[in-house]
């Protein structure tokens, strides 16, 4: 949600600072990794919770605003780094399809 929406870093950091952590990043190293889900497009979060891996993809309105995250979890040993492209990709084209269908229910 950070790498897509419109929080600044202030707010960012305060809202970090809420939040429990399995192992919890310095604020830093949190920052880093929402400059890489924005570059990549998706996230992966295997920190969080332990033995647990997540896969998160945007969903976004016509105009590009966040509206939705669509995560993908499953035991760490089932999301290998192998399985983590091929997973990502197939969660952003329904992502896509998702965005289209939003309109209908007047979320974007």
């Amino acid at each position: 949600m950070a790498a897509f929406g419109n929080t600044g870093d202030a707010e960012l950091e305060r809202l970090f600072a809420q939040v429990a952590w399995y192992q919890k990043p310095s604020f830093p190293e949190f920052l880093a990794r929402v400059q890489e889900a924005r570059k990549a497009g998706f996230a992966v979060d295997r920190a969080s919770i332990q033995g647990i891996t997540q896969v998160s993809v945007p969903i976004l309105s016509p105009s590009w605003e966040l509206l939705l995250v669509l995560t993908a979890a499953a035991h760490s040993h089932d999301i290998d780094s192998d399985a983590v492209g091929p997973l990502s990709r197939a969660m952003q084209s329904a992502a896509a399809r998702l965005s289209e269908s939003l309109r209908l229910l007047h979320l974007g």
